[in-house]
């Protein structure tokens, strides 16, 4: 058997392979049939629904027979929830929050790659990364600052005249950020190209910094200052109205 320890607790895996789950707090996004021994109990054919958790509770006795099962259901609140569900484009501030959190994972990347290169220099692994960080900032990432600049910043400039308050002036230094960054994406992507060609390559250590701080600062800001102002003050025939353009946007890219 397998042992894991989720804090001071250790667990032995005695079911298919699913993420062992805390018995104290008596979470287990899990779907099929698993089964794990914690101590003396163990969760058994957990069956998952929307916002609700169905599963036995089995005791098992010393000689290792079954002593005891019990059926247990658990209702979810949104605060009780182990792991946050994906957002969908129904949800297009959760979007974008979302959107946030995967540049901060490919900035992760670039910084990996930095300090990978000298050692291993644009071996397989060096190219697929250096692809896979620019097929995100090419794509994706540009449709998010269009998300943003063309769509969700108008709207939320309109509602600050509405209400007389100043959201044009960070608005405006908003996109002046995302001209700095997309010229500093400029001059990596270009060294990321040769790598992902197989090419000697090193990046720069002060510029990926500086893109990354770039980010995090920006995202940081973003989060802070315009989203929860959004989520504020945005009607839902306008969330309705982002959230179509969004996937308009990325439809658009697939044909």
């Amino acid at each position: 058997m397998r042992q894991r320890r989720f804090g001071s607790r250790r667990l032995q895996h005695v079911g298919v392979g699913r993420t062992p789950v805390r018995c104290d707090k008596m979470l287990a996004p899990i779907s099929g049939h698993c089964a794990y021994l914690i101590k003396d109990v163990s969760f058994v054919d957990v069956k998952r629904r929307p916002g609700q958790f169905r599963y036995y509770l089995t005791r098992w006795r010393a000689d290792n027979k079954v002593a005891d099962v019990s059926r247990y259901e658990y209702k979810m609140t949104s605060d009780s929830r182990l792991f946050k569900p994906a957002p969908t484009f129904d949800e297009p501030i959760e979007m974008l929050k979302a959107c946030h959190e995967r540049i901060a994972a490919q900035c992760a990347t670039l910084d990996k790659l930095t300090a990978y290169l000298p050692e291993h220099g644009s071996d397989a692994q060096a190219q697929q990364a250096a692809r896979n960080v620019m097929r995100y900032f090419d794509v994706a990432g540009a449709h998010h600052h269009a998300d943003e600049e063309q769509d969700l910043f108008p709207m939320l400039v309109e509602v600050g005249q509405r209400q007389g308050q100043a959201v044009g002036e960070l608005i405006a230094s908003l996109l002046g950020e995302h001209r700095s960054m997309e010229a500093a994406w400029t001059q990596l992507r270009a060294v990321l190209a040769e790598i992902a060609e197989g090419k000697a390559r090193l990046l720069e250590r002060a510029s990926v910094d500086d893109f990354k701080r770039a980010y995090a600062a920006h995202i940081a800001r973003e989060e802070r200052d315009v989203l929860p102002f959004a989520e504020a003050n945005l009607d839902r025939e306008q969330l309705a109205r982002l959230s179509a353009v969004m996937v308009a946007r990325r439809s658009a890219t697939h044909h």
